[in-house]
């Protein structure tokens, strides 16, 4: 099961604050993204730079020590009712937009809980990366990485 999902007394959401504004956090539990932001009002400077395909801007911003953070975020759109249009990982987002390999491996290396995240629609990173066909030696990269998925 998801804990990500989870929003009791033993999994309090807090927030903290990003040059975008501020971002809910839930107490950490492994290494599972735990952090959230939202897609329109507060989206971190990693998805920005996957969204546009600005791969060196990506891979820079984990010389910052906000790089490992944003790697553990879920980016979250809702709907005007607050009904969620769709919620991924960075690493769910890498395996869509078609980043270069080795900024894929970076993520991957900063966030390894991601491998175990299901998104929106209930997929795995693995499950999106044999959907879009990634090369063969990144797909035995994910699997050796989380043999569970």
């Amino acid at each position: 099961s998801d804990d990500t999902q989870g929003r009791n007394e033993t999994n309090p959401i807090t927030s903290y604050e990003t040059r975008q504004g501020p971002v809910k956090t839930r107490s950490k539990t492994g290494s599972i993204p735990l952090r959230e932001c939202d897609y329109d009002k507060n989206v971190t400077e990693l998805y920005q730079a996957l969204e546009s395909q600005k791969w060196s801007r990506a891979q820079a911003l984990f010389t910052s020590e906000t790089g490992a953070e944003q790697a553990n975020t879920w980016v979250v759109r809702r709907e005007g009712n607050g009904k969620i249009r769709w919620r991924m990982t960075p690493l769910h987002a890498e395996i869509i937009f078609r980043v270069p390999t080795k900024l894929l491996l970076l993520i991957m290396t900063a966030s390894p809980g991601s491998l175990q995240c299901k998104d929106d629609r209930g997929q795995l990173p693995l499950h999106l990366a044999f959907k879009n066909e990634l090369e063969p030696d990144v797909l035995q990269e994910m699997v050796s990485a989380c043999p569970a998925a």
